[in-house]
């Protein structure tokens, strides 16, 4: 089947292939190239996939319209159904900054610090979630992990859409839109975490911007917290010569992954985005705490890092 064709990407996230006694259905999606991304990369053709309460509660072949009936049926006439993708790592509102200064060297620091400085509000915030999220669930990822400012208007806004998120209120040394000191922040991302913990797509998350942009004291803080309300955190690690450098003065010529550990503010609840400036102590490091990586490799070959 050519690529070419439009693919479909379940807007239900649920993807435990659950058995269920019940015939009645909601939503019955047939005629289908169903990827099902199981343990043998099973291609089901003229595949059906039935979905009851926000679970997929069969997944075959035209048979199953014989057994079930929903009350939508939809029928993709061979089209792609498969899973919805999941991008690690984002700035979503950030699409409005999108192609700004892309040729400017330290980037981040010469040219988007500022312009946050100026730009970032609510309401910037929530257009430029609501412009990713429709990009994301177009391109077929319906899930995501995002650290940013005002990251409870980034919730409304997947809220609102029904897609999934991992949203991390970001915490920095300096003053910012939604916090002026990093004490604010990490008070921000409390009460974040406490709005939306019980929320069904929606996990609350702390996101210290990196190990250089924060204190020791503050990113122990956060490691004690996560643990404490099981809250995952997401930090920019490993990314940059300026972050390296300043962490090895820091702490008398050790790696940021070094650091990161000898503080006890890694465990299995962070997520690393690039770790890219990584030698084999660091791997080790990473893998013995169990850390998750987002790699980001557009990103790292955009910015020509690592």
């Amino acid at each position: 089947m050519s690529f070419t064709k439009s693919m479909l990407t379940l807007a239900v996230m649920a993807v435990s292939f659950t058995s269920h006694a019940a015939k009645q259905a909601d939503l019955m999606i047939v005629d289908g190239t169903v990827l099902t991304m199981d343990a043998q990369n099973q291609v089901i053709e003229q595949g059906t996939v039935v979905v009851k309460e926000n679970k997929i509660i069969a997944v075959g072949g035209p048979e199953l319209t014989q057994e079930y009936q929903a009350n939508k049926v939809l029928d993709v006439d061979g089209d792609i159904v498969m899973p919805g993708l999941i991008n690690t790592h984002t700035h979503a509102s950030m699409t409005v900054f999108r192609s700004l200064a892309d040729d400017v060297p330290d980037r981040l620091h010469r040219y988007i610090f500022p312009l946050e400085n100026k730009m970032v509000s609510r309401d910037m915030v929530r257009v430029g979630a609501n412009l990713a999220n429709v990009e994301m669930v177009k391109g077929g990822v319906t899930t995501y992990v995002d650290m940013y400012y005002f990251e409870d208007e980034v919730a409304k806004t997947v809220d609102k859409m029904g897609n999934r998120a991992i949203l991390g209120e970001s915490v920095i040394n300096f003053p910012v839109a939604d916090a002026q000191t990093p004490e604010e922040g990490i008070q921000y991302a409390v009460n974040f975490i406490n709005e939306y913990k019980d929320h069904p797509r929606i996990i609350p998350a702390f996101a210290p911007h990196a190990p250089y942009t924060n204190t020791t004291e503050n990113l122990q803080k956060i490691a004690k917290l996560s643990v404490e309300l099981d809250a995952p955190v997401m930090i920019h690690l490993a990314e940059t010569d300026r972050e390296k450098e300043e962490i090895a003065k820091r702490t008398d010529g050790k790696s940021p992954v070094q650091y990161m550990a000898d503080i006890g503010a890694l465990n299995n609840k962070v997520i690393a985005a690039h770790a890219i400036m990584v030698d084999e102590q660091d791997i080790d490091l990473l893998k013995k705490y169990d850390v998750g990586v987002a790699h980001n490799i557009s990103a790292n070959t955009k910015s020509a890092k690592g």
